[in-house]
């Protein structure tokens, strides 16, 4: 039950209210600055609305709950690292105010209110350290017996990052270090059954946990929500479990991490309910000025603190001089999601090209064909390239294999089941593409849009054989496309100009789509350059229609415009003499 000093009538008084605003020491400063695709959300927010937090009575604030986890941190931990080694831990106001609410709120049974805690924010601004205190805490001092902690992340290295910062303030404090038992990857409170431990990414190992605590470091790099669901639902049987989630802003908004960040914002905002999560979001808006000090500040709780303005200015600078560097600049210090690892087409020039269109209205224009066949994982990716009003139109064929279609989603992080139940994906038999049946469509699809020609790539000329072999035997014109720098460096440029100039348009594909974030530019010594993957996500990133359409783009360039004969248009002229 809650203490008689949370009662309605104390916690509505004014004089209440003031002595809490002064115990907490924050001010108003606003709630969600920022409507449209990605918000802000400044959190201190002054506890005289703590009335109307409560929902209707079904909620209390505890102050003594508040106030113990304050204090375990303040007085219980020593940090560990750079100029503050072997300080207290001196909480700053911002995180303060968010370990009071995530400890504080209470429901009428007396157990904590929000189960899950979703932080995002930028590198540098202490998150490991906070986390490492919270799971301390979870161990040490919430009263769980049999409690069972664990820090979870994309590989086991990641996953020890708060777990090594965690032991070291544990073997920092004498009181703790001696209750507690530290192993290598694990530390064990013998005398309440209880543990702390840090564990690899392999969801298929962690069935049979019953957790109290999760940390779950950098969300963005899971794979897919097959570890995340294994750990929460391992928490079902406990009284008031906590999982909290901490991470930065991605580059694949296809991915496990932007659904849950989109369903966090949804959440802060109130357009999705749920009252056992707890939202703390630092970004900045896509529209600011990545270059303005205001923008660093609002969107780095710690700058000045963890993070050196000087340093800030560096990166900036630093994104300035090499743009391929900016994507990862706002990912990393402003907690902007980025469509790719380097910056090429963004989301927004991609998606203005849009345009909703019959294929039936395509038959007779000018045509051409770039086509990609998969090697194991990628895509077989054809492209037809139409003259469209005044540029070029793309219109895509995608294909899998049919088996293994839901691993392969897994493993790219998109759902590519359904793509295909949509009509976006076409698949073929068995669990390796079967060129006969591709073969088929292509030939259908080359027949049906009287296309021109169809280009392929030099080295697919040497290893499609039969394919090749079939398709000329049916009439199809076959053109080749050689893929080293030199030769994509015109057409990819091209490619490039007529999006910004809004002379490229696309059916809207979504599978098209995705290629087009997944792929950046690599130039080569001369300057030349070309569409690749990122290097640190090629296992899962596609761009084999991005290949494609540059191929067909380049020859329908190639090919002067079908113009009609004036005679056409406006018959014979007759003079009389």
């Amino acid at each position: 039950m809650a203490p008689k000093k949370t009662s309605k009538a104390k916690a509505s008084s004014p004089r209440r209210r003031r002595k809490s605003c002064r115990k907490l020491g924050c001010v108003l400063k606003g709630g969600l600055a920022r409507r449209g695709g990605f918000y802000r959300y400044t959190v201190e927010v002054c506890l005289s609305f703590i009335k109307s937090k409560s929902c209707g009575g079904r909620y209390w604030y505890d102050w003594d709950a508040a106030d113990r986890v304050i204090r375990f941190f303040e007085t219980q931990l020593i940090l560990i690292e750079a100029e503050w080694a072997g300080q207290p831990f001196r909480l700053e106001n911002w995180q303060k105010w968010h370990l009071r609410q995530v400890f504080g709120w209470k429901r009428k049974d007396g157990s904590r209110r929000y189960r899950y805690w979703f932080l995002a924010i930028p590198r540098k601004n202490a998150k490991s350290t906070l986390c490492a205190g919270i799971a301390l805490y979870l161990l040490y001092a919430d009263g769980e017996a049999g409690a069972q902690v664990y820090s979870a992340a994309g590989d086991a290295d990641q996953a020890k990052v708060v777990f090594r910062i965690a032991k070291a303030m544990m073997m920092a404090n004498k009181k703790m270090s001696s209750r507690g038992k530290p192993l290598y990857s694990q530390i064990d409170l013998p005398s309440v059954n209880s543990f702390y431990k840090a564990i690899s990414a392999e969801a298929y190992t962690k069935h049979g946990m019953n957790a109290h605590g999760i940390v779950m470091d950098e969300l963005h790099v899971q794979p897919n929500r097959e570890l995340f669901d294994t750990l929460t639902t391992s928490t079902g049987s406990r009284r008031q479990p906590l999982t909290v989630v901490i991470t930065t802003a991605g580059d694949n908004v296809k991915s496990f991490c932007y659904e849950e960040w989109d369903h966090a914002l949804r959440v802060a905002s109130g357009e999705e309910k749920d009252e056992s999560m707890y939202v703390s979001i630092y970004a900045a808006g896509k529209e600011d000025d990545w270059r303005d000090p205001a923008v660093w500040r609002a969107a780095n709780p710690n700058f000045g603190v963890s993070i050196k303005e000087d340093y800030f200015q560096q990166e900036v600078q630093k994104a300035i001089n090499t743009p391929s560097y900016l994507n990862t600049f706002k990912r990393l210090h402003l907690n902007i999601w980025t469509e790719s690892a380097t910056a090429w087409i963004t989301k927004d020039t991609w998606d203005a090209g849009g345009v909703d269109i019959d294929e039936e209205e395509l038959i007779g224009l000018p045509c051409f064909g770039g086509f990609d066949l998969s090697t194991v994982r990628d895509l077989t990716a054809l492209v037809f390239c139409f003259q469209y009003k005044d540029g070029y139109l793309l219109v895509p064929r995608f294909w899998v294999p049919q088996q293994g279609i839901l691993e392969r989603s897994r493993n790219d992080k998109v759902s590519y089941a359904l793509w295909r139940d949509q009509g976006h994906l076409l698949t073929t038999t068995g669990d390796t593409i079967v060129k006969e049946e591709v073969a088929a469509r292509v030939l259908a699809d080359y027949q049906r849009f009287k296309c021109k020609e169809l280009i392929i790539d030099q080295w697919g000329l040497d290893q499609k054989g039969e394919t090749v072999t079939y398709w000329l035997k049916n009439g199809v014109n076959i053109g080749t496309f050689k893929q080293g720098f030199a030769n994509f460096k015109e057409p990819t440029l091209e490619f490039e100009r007529l999006l910004l100039q809004k002379k490229l348009y696309h059916n809207k594909n979504p599978i098209l789509a995705w290629n087009i974030s997944c792929a950046t530019l690599e130039q080569d010594s001369m300057g030349n350059c070309r569409p690749v993957k990122p290097d640190r996500l090629k296992s899962s990133r596609r761009i084999d229609g991005v290949v494609a359409s540059i191929m067909a783009l380049a020859r329908a360039r190639a090919v002067p415009e079908n113009k009609k004969s004036i005679y056409e248009t406006r018959g014979a002229l007759v003079f009389e003499l």
